[in-house]
């Protein structure tokens, strides 16, 4: 059966492999914490999610991956035609800013990436000191 789906959540990190069971290993490597809300589109069958459209558009004041602290979090994608299009995704951390675009090709079953990344005024010795600490 064909979904449509709109709405607005807020979930926690620490809590997505319950939401995406597929996700619980990368859920215990990276140890996520925070709240995440987000405002989600999907229209298609679930069965057949890469030929569905979608988008999802996400924000957080603050995130921890792994203990590292990332600020300001927004996300901004949209799934069509077997493509997923990172329009925006931004934080800020160790004083500076991270953005990245791009594009995924999910057409077969190994994706192909194109993406995009810029770093800003990045403090590189708290961030090595946080690696070294770690």
């Amino acid at each position: 059966p064909e979904f449509n789906i709109y709405g607005d959540i807020t979930f926690y990190l620490a809590q997505l492999d319950k939401i995406i069971p597929s996700l619980s290993k990368v859920v215990r490597q990276l140890e996520p914490k925070g709240a995440v809300t987000a405002s989600i589109h999907f229209e298609g069958e679930p069965r057949k999610w890469r030929k569905a459209t979608a988008g999802l558009k996400a924000k957080a004041d603050q995130i921890t991956l792994k203990g590292f602290k990332l600020n300001n979090l927004y996300l901004n994608t949209m799934m069509q035609d077997e493509k997923i299009y990172i329009k925006n995704c931004s934080l800020n951390s160790y004083g500076g800013i991270f953005n990245l675009s791009g594009l995924i090709d999910i057409e077969k079953e190994r994706p192909i990436y194109n993406t995009n990344v810029t770093l800003r005024e990045l403090d590189l010795k708290k961030l090595s000191l946080k690696l070294y600490n770690s």
